[in-house]
């Protein structure tokens, strides 16, 4: 029986089209597993990736904390020795006359070491503020004296230089404001030094405007001026551009310092420059104005005896212990010493302290679990931490002790903490050995100086002070002999007898 062909041709035709079906599916199916290795493939490159970053990401947190570790090291290792130096300097220096033949050797090697205590904390401090560790302490201030003592202040630094200094403030500016006080103090005096340290001839300007809650400071000088190629690099740490100026010393931290202080605080700060012609850097910070603090009487307390309190010292280096027994040892105070936090809990049980001068980094126990063991154990001596890297400290974590003192130690800041702890009442004239706890004379200037002096004290310049009490002396404001009188302190780094000489008297 024969097959019609027009049902051959139907067959033939629903044959095709089911193979023609069979073929997209085959091939819409083969497309779909090539998508899928390529999602695939794409997920897993975003996958190397994602790791690839996090590798990077922990490898550049780990760098930079071996960097801080490192810089705390080298700081531990050099401000061990530095202590014992400077520490038998200033004892030396002290205890001999100004006319010894071997007190200016002692004061070289003092100011030698604090100058390469400087050096160190200026790394530390980029260091800290770098990786996000340094903190913004906001408080009230009182912006026109600051700016008033670094007018005066540097007015007579220039005079020095036979430079011309132009200092102006505008009347808008509101007394009091809130910012972080030693950060803006440490940025001025970072920009006003540079432009008077760079400036061979002509006139340094300072001026400061104040208009919305920003107070813009222009400094301004006709030093040898900045190739615009180079204003970028002035702010990178440890340059030090070529100039006809190269050979003026510094470390090349100080305009990093301060710009990176700028911006931890919020503000701007742009230059310009013309190389020959001198430079103007304006800072611009947003400070608010405020009502000024209240003010409460100060406690007063009777003087006491040093003899009178018993502290303990505890370091595992037997030199750092002897060099806070000789330091303490005038003043009558009677001292016990540990090796390490084992044998000093043994004294404490068996003496009980009023104070104890506690290193932190010694082998075994260090000296924070001591402190936490003290309060634990309800002892209740005062607690002073000492320690050569004075970024170890973390009061949430410590919160056991009630002051701290960074080495290399100044004679005079140890007894400021031991008088404030032990409530001693000690006043600028008695806080001195016993031996030679005569009254000093005072010597009478005017206002303005005494301000300036005293704000030189605050931030412990020494040639600072030096060079304006000289300028005093050449303007005849004081006589030869109370030139010698004041310079006598300072030669010793005997700060406190330095402000009670200048007192609280001034000269009409």
């Amino acid at each position: 029986m024969l097959v019609p062909g027009w049902i051959i041709i139907i067959g033939s035709l629903v044959g095709l089209m089911l193979l023609g079906f069979a073929l997209y599916y085959w091939h819409q199916i083969k497309q779909i597993k090539i998508d899928m290795l390529a999602k695939t493939n794409e997920l897993n490159s975003y996958k190397k990736q994602q790791q690839v970053a996090k590798a990077t990401h922990l490898s550049a947190e780990a760098a930079n904390a071996a960097k801080i570790k490192y810089l705390s090291g080298i700081s531990h290792e050099l401000r061990t020795p530095l202590n014992v130096i400077m520490g038998y300097a200033q004892l030396l220096e002290n205890k001999t006359a100004t006319d010894d033949p071997n007190h200016h050797s002692f004061q070289l090697i003092r100011t030698n070491c604090e100058h390469l205590t400087h050096l160190i904390e200026g790394i530390l401090e980029f260091s800290a503020i770098e990786s996000g560790k340094l903190r913004v302490q906001s408080d009230v201030l009182d912006l026109k004296q600051l700016l008033n003592h670094m007018g005066h202040m540097f007015s007579l630094q220039a005079t020095q230089k036979n430079l011309q200094f132009k200092y102006h403030i505008n009347e808008n500016l509101p007394q009091f404001v809130k910012t972080d006080p030693k950060r803006l103090k440490q940025i001025l005096i970072n920009l006003l030094s540079n432009a008077i340290k760079f400036t061979a001839k002509g006139c340094v300007s300072f001026d400061v405007s104040y208009r919305y809650q920003i107070a813009t400071f222009v400094i301004k000088d006709t030093g040898c001026g900045i190739a615009s190629s180079d204003t970028e690099r002035i702010f990178q740490p440890f340059e030090r551009i070529q100039t006809t100026a190269s050979n003026i010393p510094g470390t090349g931290l100080g305009l990093t310092i301060a710009n990176l202080l700028v911006e931890l605080l919020g503000g701007e700060l742009k230059v310009k420059s013309e190389l020959g012609q001198g430079s103007e850097f304006t800072l611009k910070l947003m400070l608010s104005a405020q009502n000024p603090p209240t003010t409460s009487d100060e406690f007063k307390v009777t003087p006491e005896d040093g003899n009178h309190h018993k502290i303990l010292i505890v370091d595992d280096i037997e030199e750092h212990r002897t060099l806070i027994q000789n330091i303490l040892q005038p003043y009558g105070f009677k001292t016990w010493v540990a090796k390490d936090v084992s044998s000093a809990k043994k004294m404490i049980e068996k003496h009980g302290f009023d104070l104890m001068l506690l290193d932190v980094a010694m082998p075994n126990e260090n000296g924070w679990a001591l402190a936490q063991w003290c309060t634990e154990q309800n002892h209740p001596c005062k607690i002073c931490m000492i320690s050569a890297n004075p970024r170890d400290i973390d009061p949430q974590r410590h919160p056991h002790h009630q002051a701290y003192i960074a080495k290399p130690i100044q004679i005079n800041q140890l007894l400021t903490v031991i008088n404030q702890l032990l409530k001693l009442g000690w006043d600028d004239q008695n806080s001195q050995p016993l031996e030679t706890s005569q009254p000093k004379p005072v010597v009478r200037i005017k206002r303005k100086d005494r301000l300036a002096l005293t704000e030189l004290v605050e931030i412990g310049h020494l040639n600072g002070i030096e060079t304006y009490l000289n300028t005093m002396y050449e303007n005849h404001l004081i006589s030869d002999t109370e030139l010698k009188q004041l310079l006598k302190p300072i030669k010793q780094l005997n700060l406190t007898q330095f402000t009670t000489i200048i007192g609280n008297h001034d000269k009409k």
